[in-house]
């Protein structure tokens, strides 16, 4: 039986025309609806989202006929048993679902190669239940209560700051509704504007995007500041003034009547930095980060001086921060404020990922709060450190090899990063050696562990790796795989292998470890007029045709020399492995491809685990 499949795909019913409808919002539950059908018009489908597609089969049946009849098939000389083939044609409808976020495919929804009819659309699409009739459309706001109005479009770009809102219209929907969209905290707001992250159709878009309600309409605009107007304050504070004091949590400024208080939190530092003056009329809003409005004010109040410093807070002042220093999780510096009289504050460096921003910027300057927590003021001196200790990073065994420029590294490879030098001569904990494990991430994280600027230690280290530990000496290499002995069986076990018990010579035994592998057998004996059966003419005795049979091919070792095609299987020790359908099979025959015993490696993007070898006949 062949099939035949017209893409009457996405909007074009049994009738060949385009439906405009709406599509129905993506079921949050993973369920595919039932029913009715969601023809829907060409879109970038997100994870999730569900469409109808119409497949038409040619189905071949054969009938009698007359051998006399010119549109009756028949051999020289035959006058009975003629057959003649046609076609009948059938289509049905079903409903699909684009796979959902865990799964890489979903980005292949909209590629004409992986529609749900194509012959790759089960990589990306989850067929339901068979349709009929169109239902009917679903208004995205439908149930909301009082939906919020909508922030700007995204804009591609742009700068986005944390937790900053955009709205996009969604797919295949002309309705006033449209899709909310929140950017991640800092650091990764960083990609929210960047190509590939735009939200719900770039490729990476849910690393830095969470979805949101719907919406309608527009956010009204906020006229004046959001403070209590009511609340007057006898005595305005003085004017804020850039470097000259020191503001803390609690510090109040005045600027045209208006009151700011400096807010508690990690960028209370910049209260005083420039580019942070409390102004409700300025450009940028940079210093609703940092200030927040409390009321309004007449007259002036006496001035308090020096500003409060909380000398108590640590006791005694770590060592200074000097650039180029290599800090870690839950070190401490500290940064001069003012010299006389001296007064100093104590920061504490963040966790993983964070600490790595710790060597790169002060405290005290910008960009230092993505490193550092500010701890309080101090006074005196500590007792120095020795080394880093540690503590906040488990212990993984031996260390594995540095990171390397010039490696290509895959999902799930381990390197060291030298945090600390030690005594010469040496690598171990003990002699004051410190060294950092990483292990590159997955997919779609894995592309960056081979490039410089993301490698361990970095800035942007955390977006291709993650801190396994600390390791001490050298790591012990990994003993090989059990063995395995493919035996061989008596054929006579093994039915199913039609192909070698139907040789010339008909084999024996078959291999313990074998997989069924269908081919082609050209030159089988048939009788001369039988169907399927080619005659050749003038008539002849010794006729033959092509059959389809099973064989049993061993399964091997991976093989450099092998070329694999889709369905083959190799093993590693007793465990198999097959190779997947295109376009994944074409890394079968690559070498970093391989299948291993390691969960989570590169080899997963072309092999499937598929069992393990028998342990007897």
């Amino acid at each position: 039986m062949s099939h035949v499949a017209h893409d009457l795909l996405f909007g074009f019913g049994s009738t060949g025309t385009l439906s405009s409808l709406p599509p129905t919002r993506p079921q949050r539950d993973g369920r595919i609806i039932e029913g009715g059908c969601l023809l829907v018009g060409w879109a970038n489908y997100a994870a999730g989202q569900q469409v109808s597609a119409t497949a038409t089969a040619e189905t071949p049946t054969t009938t009698p006929c007359t051998c006399s009849e010119a549109s009756c098939p028949n051999n020289p000389g035959q006058t009975t048993g003629c057959t003649k083939t046609t076609t009948v044609m059938t289509s049905k409808t079903y409903n699909y679902q684009c796979v959902d976020s865990s799964n890489p495919n979903w980005h292949y929804c909209s590629s004409p190669g992986y529609n749900p009819t194509g012959e790759y659309g089960s990589l990306a699409w989850v067929k339901g239940a068979q349709c009929s009739g169109i239902i009917t459309p679903v208004d995205p706001l439908a149930g909301i209560a009082n939906p919020p109005g909508c922030p700007e479009d995204f804009v591609a770009g742009t700068e986005y700051e944390p937790d900053a809102k955009v709205s996009t219209s969604i797919a295949g929907y002309s309705g006033p509704a449209k899709q909310i969209y929140i950017c991640a905290a800092d650091p990764m707001n960083q990609f929210c504007g960047q190509e590939h992250y735009e939200p719900g159709m770039g490729q990476h878009w849910n690393l830095v995007w969470t979805e949101g309600t719907v919406c309608s309409g527009s956010v009204s605009p906020t006229a004046s500041p959001s403070f209590d107007a009511a609340r007057m304050i006898d005595g305005c504070p003085g004017a804020w003034a850039k470097g000259t004091n020191i503001y803390e949590p609690g510090d109040r400024v005045s600027k045209n009547g208006i009151v700011f208080e400096c807010s508690s939190g990690e960028w209370s530092a910049h209260c005083s930095s420039e580019g942070y003056e409390p102004d409700v009329d300025s450009e940028t809003d940079y210093w609703q980060m940092v200030w927040t409005l409390v009321g309004r004010c007449t007259g002036t109040i006496a001035p308090t001086g020096s500003p409060t410093f909380d000398q108590a807070t640590v006791t005694g002042c770590p060592d200074d921060w000097v650039k180029g220093t290599t800090y870690e999780e839950g070190d401490l510096a500290a940064v001069t404020v003012s010299s006389t009289p001296l007064r100093k504050i104590a920061y504490k460096c963040k966790m993983w990922p964070f600490s790595g921003h710790c060597s790169m910027y002060s405290p005290a300057e910008f960009g230092g709060d993505l490193g550092w927590t500010k701890v309080g003021g101090c006074a005196g001196t500590i007792s120095p450190t020795a080394a880093p200790s540690f503590d906040a990073l488990a212990l993984v065994g031996g260390c594995p090899d540095n990171y390397s420029t010039t490696a290509e590294y895959e999902e799930g490879d381990r390197v060291a990063f030298q945090a600390a030098a030690g005594a010469a001569g040496s690598t171990s904990l003990a002699d004051g050696w410190r060294f950092v494990v990483y292990e590159c991430k997955g997919w779609p994280s894995t592309p960056y562990c081979s490039q410089d600027a993301y490698k361990p230690g970095s800035q942007y280290d955390y977006m291709a790796w993650t801190v396994k530990g600390h390791c001490d000496g050298t790591l012990s290499p990994t003993a090989a795989p059990t063995a395995y002995v493919n035996a061989d069986c008596p054929i006579s076990a093994y039915s199913e292998c039609t192909h070698e018990a139907g040789l010339p010579t008909p084999a024996t035994t078959i291999p313990q470890c074998k997989y069924n592998k269908e081919i082609e057998v050209a030159g089988v004996a048939c009788n001369c007029g039988d169907p399927g059966c080619p005659t050749p003419s003038p008539t002849s005795t010794a006729c033959t045709k092509t059959v389809t049979r099973n064989s049993c091919p061993a399964v091997n070792n991976w093989s450099s020399g092998v070329s694999y095609v889709e369905g083959d299987v190799v093993r590693v020790a007793d465990n198999m492995y097959t190779c997947k359908g295109w376009p994944f099979n074409l890394n079968c025959n690559t070498a970093a491809y391989k299948p291993t015993t390691d969960p989570g490696g590169l080899w997963e993007l072309s092999w499937t685990a598929s069992g393990t070898c028998p342990s007897s006949c």
